[in-house]
C-alpha cells in the first residue's frame, strides 16, 4: 500500500514561508542576524503549521547576514514529542529568511485511523490498529516505524514510512 496522502495540517507541516525579521533600531544594518528575533520568528512559523505546541527554537549565534546564507534551526515540542529540524536560508541581504522543516510531525492515532481505513478498503474486513501512544511525535522523512494491525486472521507488523514533507505515507503490510 502506498501513497496516502492526509490533510495538510493534520500529519505533516512544511514551511514555506518568508519571514521579515525586525531589524534592530541601528542607523548601519548589522551583519549578523538578531539572534532572538530569528528565533521568534522561526517559532511563529512553525507554531502556524503544526498542531504540536512548540516550547522553544534553537538557532545558531552569530548567524552571518547575507543573501543565500544557511543554517540550521530546531523547534523543541512540549513533552516528549521530540525536537523539528529545519533548514533556514536568507533570500536577501535584509533578513528576510525561508524556513523547511525537515522532519514529520505526526500524531500516532491519526495515522492508525488512516491506516486502518486503507486495509479494510483493501482487504473489505474490519481491523485494529495499534500505532502507539496519541499525541504529537518527530519522525525523520523516510525513516520507518511500526504498526500492529489484527484481523480476525491474526496480527502482523506494518511498516510505516512518511515519504515527504507533504505528508504521503507509505504502508508496507509485509504481504
Amino acid at each position: 500500500m502506498a501513497g496516502r496522502r492526509r490533510a495538510a495540517s493534520a500529519l505533516v507541516a512544511m514551511v514555506g514561508l518568508v519571514l521579515l525579521l525586525a531589524q534592530t533600531g541601528c542607523s548601519e544594518p548589522s551583519t549578523t542576524l538578531d539572534s532572538a528575533a530569528t528565533e521568534r520568528a522561526v517559532r511563529k512559523a512553525v507554531g502556524d503549521r503544526i498542531e504540536a505546541p512548540v516550547s522553544e527554537v534553537r538557532c545558531p549565534r552569530d548567524i552571518a547576514r547575507g543573501l543565500g546564507k544557511r543554517f540550521s534551526c530546531r523547534a523543541v515540542l512540549e513533552g516528549d514529542a521530540g525536537e523539528v529540524r529545519l533548514r533556514v536560508r536568507q533570500v536577501d541581504a535584509g533578513g528576510m529568511l525561508q524556513a523547511e522543516l525537515l522532519d514529520a510531525v505526526i500524531d500516532n492515532d491519526e495515522v492508525a485511523d488512516d491506516l486502518r481505513s486503507s486495509l479494510v478498503r483493501t482487504y473489505l474486513r474490519g481491523f485494529t490498529v495499534d500505532c502507539g501512544d496519541g499525541g504529537p511525535r518527530v519522525v525523520a522523512l523516510a525513516t520507518p516505524f511500526t504498526c500492529d494491525a489484527k484481523d480476525s486472521a491474526g496480527s502482523r507488523t506494518v511498516e510505516v514510512t512518511v515519504v515527504d514533507a507533504a505528508g504521503t505515507l507509505r504502508y508496507d503490510v509485509g504481504d
